[in-house]
């Protein structure tokens, strides 16, 4: 499952070509080009998944207080 039944393609592509271009996406790239607020740690872990699977690196850190943890703990169950 691919996070664009959560997350609009074109975002998705967005922070892709906002990696590729950085180097790497922070917690504050991923919060303002997603309603981080209204996805569940699944959803985000599954956008970072494939942030990764095109070669963009995810800092998680920090990502957001409340979810930083459910999100690395969802990211090791996908």
């Amino acid at each position: 499952v691919s996070a664009s039944a959560t997350v609009a393609q074109r975002d998705l592509d967005r922070l892709i070509a906002l990696g590729r271009q950085k180097g790497e996406l922070s917690p504050a790239d991923l919060q303002a080009a997603l309603p981080i607020h209204g996805m569940s740690a699944e959803a985000i872990a599954q956008v970072v998944l494939d942030l990764e699977a095109a070669g963009i690196p995810v800092e998680l850190e920090d990502l957001l207080t409340g979810h930083g943890e459910d999100v690395r703990g969802a990211v090791g169950e996908l």
